[in-house]
C-alpha cells in the first residue's frame, strides 16, 4: 500500500493521518498544533517544507514552487474544461461566461475591497505602495511576467521589431490590427494589451495582427504611415533615376 492509499483511507475514516487518532480534519488537534509549529520553525529559517533555501520573497524553494504552479494549473485548466468554477469547482453559473461563479465573483470582489479599503498588497498582503494596488516587489514580478509574455506574443509576428520602421525599443513595441479592426476586437476582449496578447496565445495566434511601434500604430488613424509614403517616394524617385540612366 502506498502512502498516498494509507493516508486516504486514513481521511475517509475520519482519523488523524498521523498518529491514527480521531481527528476533525485531515490531522487531529495535537499533530495540527506540531505541524503549524514546525512551519513556523522552518519559516524562521528561511526554509521550505522540503528542507530547502526558500526563494527570495518567498515562502517555498523554485522546484516546490514551480511544482505548485504546475499543479494549480493543472486543476484550474481541468475546471475550465469541465464548465466549473476555477475557484471551488462548484456549477459555474455565470451569465457572462466568465471563469467563477457568482458567489465566488462577489467573494473576490469584496476581498478586493477589503485589501484595497486596508492598503494591502492584493497578491502578498504587505503594504501597498502609495495607494496602489500592490506593493513595489509584486509589481516588478508582474511586469517581468508581462513582459515575457508580450515578447512571446511578439515572435509569433516577426520578432520584437516595427514592421514598419523597423523600432526594436520594447516598451514602445504594441500590437496592431492589419485590418483596421481593433476598436471592435478591444469591446469584445477588453482594452488593456494583456487582454489582446492573451486572446491570441489562446486562439493559435491567428493572421490579421503585427508588431507596430506606437508611432506607426497611431499614424494608421489618419491613412498610410509616414514611412510608408516616403519608402514609396524613395522606391519612385530610385525608378525614375534608373531609367533615365537607361535612356
Amino acid at each position: 500500500m502506498t502512502n498516498k492509499e494509507f493516508y486516504r483511507r486514513r481521511r475517509e475514516a475520519g482519523l488523524c493521518v498521523e498518529c491514527g487518532e480521531p481527528a476533525i480534519k485531515s490531522r487531529c488537534q495535537g499533530c495540527s498544533e506540531k505541524a503549524k509549529q514546525a512551519y513556523r520553525d522552518r519559516k524562521a529559517k528561511g526554509l521550505c517544507n522540503c528542507g530547502k533555501p526558500t526563494d527570495q520573497g518567498y515562502a517555498q524553494c523554485q522546484q516546490c514552487k514551480e511544482t505548485a504552479r504546475l499543479y494549480a494549473l493543472k486543476v484550474l485548466r481541468q475546471r475550465a474544461a469541465a464548465g466549473q468554477c476555477i475557484s471551488c469547482g462548484g456549477i459555474n453559473d455565470d451569465p457572462k461566461g466568465r471563469k467563477n461563479c457568482q458567489r465566488c465573483l462577489k467573494l473576490i470582489k469584496a476581498k478586493i475591497r477589503r485589501l484595497r479599503a486596508a492598503g494591502q498588497c492584493l497578491r502578498c498582503y504587505k503594504p501597498a505602495e502609495n495607494g496602489m494596488a500592490m506593493c513595489r516587489a509584486c509589481k516588478e514580478r508582474a511586469k517581468r511576467r508581462h513582459d515575457d509574455f508580450r515578447r512571446k506574443v511578439f515572435e509569433r509576428y516577426g520578432g520584437a521589431k516595427c514592421a514598419c520602421c523597423g523600432e526594436t525599443i520594447f516598451v514602445f513595441l504594441t500590437i496592431d490590427h492589419t485590418n483596421n479592426d481593433g476598436a471592435k476586437h478591444r469591446k469584445e476582449v477588453g482594452r488593456a494589451a494583456y487582454n489582446i496578447c492573451r486572446w491570441l496565445h489562446r486562439n493559435g495566434y491567428p493572421p490579421g495582427f503585427q508588431v507596430l511601434c506606437m508611432n506607426c500604430n497611431w499614424a494608421k488613424r489618419f491613412g498610410p504611415c509616414p514611412h510608408q509614403v516616403m519608402r514609396e517616394a524613395r522606391q519612385r524617385g530610385s525608378s525614375s533615376t534608373k531609367k533615365g540612366h537607361a535612356d
